[in-house]
Formats: structure tokens, sequence, C-alpha cells
């Protein structure tokens, strides 16, 4: 197991291969938030992926424009709205945070697909096969974003798992804006930038060492919490 090390709100796996960082703002005008936050979180070389939580009255097509304009060539931005989102600085609202996780020993792969008709298991099957297209260093796992309600959520999983044969790790997470239902996710690659509700995104990440999670509740200093979190 390979713990990391914190330096105020950045991360570095101990061997130096993998980093994440934070970055947050609560800047009024969307796309100085988006650019301060990547700018932020861009704490080390090779930023592969930014995963953006946006408060629900920002201009998300803004916001995420911000946010592109900071990454370097080939990175991938995603993320969805969230009713409160919380950085190293504590909890706000209507604020953008990013996170950003990088370094050589790290590669990401995205896909996003649009929901035809309430057929979720088919987005699911189709995005999930993101952890087919990317270079596999050993260990992989997926993460599914969606706008889906829970019985839903269950069809984005069922479908997922059709294509990863559950080799592959995969886990689940939803926009949440339940105050104004106005939840939207973000997809922005070089090629193009998907904002809109109805859709899912998977992204895939494989690292050389395991991949470990962890979970807790109730608030506590985030540098103490990721100081028992490891990235594998």
């Amino acid at each position: 197991m390979t713990h990391i090390q914190v330096n105020n709100n950045a991360s570095v796996s101990a061997d130096g291969a993998r980093w994440s960082c934070v970055g947050s703002s609560t800047d009024t005008d969307s796309f100085v938030a988006g650019m301060a936050a990547a700018a932020e979180a861009s704490g080390g070389d090779g930023v592969a992926l930014y995963l953006v939580l946006a408060g629900r009255n920002h201009d998300h097509e803004r916001l995420v424009a911000g946010v592109a304009a900071q990454a370097p060539a080939g990175a991938i931005v995603v993320g969805c709205t969230a009713s409160e989102e919380t950085a190293v600085v504590g909890p706000a609202d209507d604020g953008a945070v990013v996170l950003a996780v990088g370094g050589e020993g790290i590669a990401v792969s995205t896909r996003c697909a649009d929901v035809v008709g309430g057929d979720y298991r088919t987005a699911g099957e189709y995005v999930a096969n993101c952890a087919w297209d990317l270079d596999d260093r050993g260990h992989t796992a997926v993460m599914l974003l969606s706008n889906a309600s829970p019985l839903d959520v269950e069809q984005v999983m069922a479908g997922a798992l059709l294509t990863t044969a559950s080799s592959i790790p995969v886990v689940s997470a939803q926009a949440d804006d339940s105050r104004a239902n106005q939840a939207a996710l973000f997809h922005a690659t070089s090629a193009e930038t998907r904002i809109g509700a109805d859709q899912v995104i998977g992204i895939a990440i494989s690292t050389a060492a395991p991949l470990n999670g962890g979970t807790a509740d109730g608030w506590e200093s985030v540098s103490d919490l990721l100081s028992s979190v490891s990235l594998g």
C-alpha cells in the first residue's frame, strides 16, 4: 500500500508517480471561477483529469470553459452540479471546486452518452467502455456520473457491469441540485464540450499500484482526513 503525503491541499504518492490537488473559487464570474479553481488545483505535472463540482447559479458552460482554458493539452474536464461544494477551505454555496489528478503513474479515459428514451442501461454499458480505451497500468476502476433517480442508477450500474464483466471495480455518483432542479453534468475534451442533464459519464482511472478508497462522515479537517486515505 502506498500512502499519500499531504502538503496543504496537495496529495502525492510516496513514489512520486501520482498526485492529486484541490482548488476552489467563490468568484461570481463563472469563467474566472473555473480558471482560478483549476489553477489552484494544478499542483503537479502531467494533469490528466479535472473533476469539477459547481453551484447551481453558475453559467456552467463558461465555468467549464474557464477550467479548460487553464488545462494543459490532453487533459479532460468532467463534473456536475452540487447542492454544496466542499474544498480545503470548507463548504460553500454556489462556488466552484476542482480536483486535479495526474502524474506519470496514472492513465485516464472518459466517455459520455446521452440517455435516449430513458434507457440508462444502454448509456451505462456504453460509457463503461472507457475502461478498455485507456493504457492499462495494472489497476483500473470506473466512476459513473449521472443525473439518474435511485432506480435508474441501478440500470446505469447494470449496464456498466455488463461491459466490465465485474472484473473492474465500478462506483457511481449523482449530480445534486435538488433545490432548483437544475442539475447538470459536464464533459469536455479537446474534441468537444457537452453540458446537460440527460447524460451519463464514465471515467476510468488506471495506476500501477492498487486503487484504494475510504469513507468518512461528519465535518473534520480535510488535511487530517486526506492523511488517512491512500491513492494506491
